[in-house]
């Protein structure tokens, strides 16, 4: 098995940096095509870029100024998708999206998912109707 690089993990933070939104979603892969960009945008059910004047080439601020969190968090999900990586884990990946959005990120992650293993963290119902198996965790107890 190979080793663990911690780059490749850390694809899925929902850290924006100043740049482009293109930019920031190739983070996960610099040698991306605009093709592949805008496939993880709509698979992440970030519709709300071609109204912006400049699309993807959108310059952004620091953490992702000028957007709401829950822009910043499909951002960040597109960047995940993007990632070749055969394993992710997404945590709430729809929570403060509203259920419109949360409807069409689901329907768009289930397509995006099949060909992966997803460990899907969630409290909200409509994700895990994507999950083939469910664990309920009804407490944590942490050691001292």
């Amino acid at each position: 098995m190979d080793a663990l690089d911690l780059a490749r993990w850390q694809f899925g933070i929902t850290h924006l940096l100043a740049g482009t939104i293109a930019d920031n979603v190739r983070l996960a892969d610099p040698a991306a095509a605009a093709g592949e960009v805008r496939r993880a945008l709509r698979a992440a059910g970030v519709d709300f870029v071609d109204g912006l004047e400049q699309g993807v080439e959108t310059v952004l601020g620091e953490q992702g100024a000028g957007l709401s969190a829950g822009q910043r968090q499909r951002i960040a999900l597109a960047r995940t998708l993007l990632a070749t990586a055969p394993l992710l884990v997404l945590d709430e990946p729809t929570s403060g999206l509203d259920a419109t959005s949360e409807r069409a990120v689901v329907e768009a992650l289930g397509a995006e998912i099949a060909t992966r293993t997803v460990v899907l963290i969630t409290h909200r119902p409509a994700p895990l109707a994507l999950a083939d198996r469910v664990a309920h965790l009804d407490r944590i107890a942490v050691p001292t």
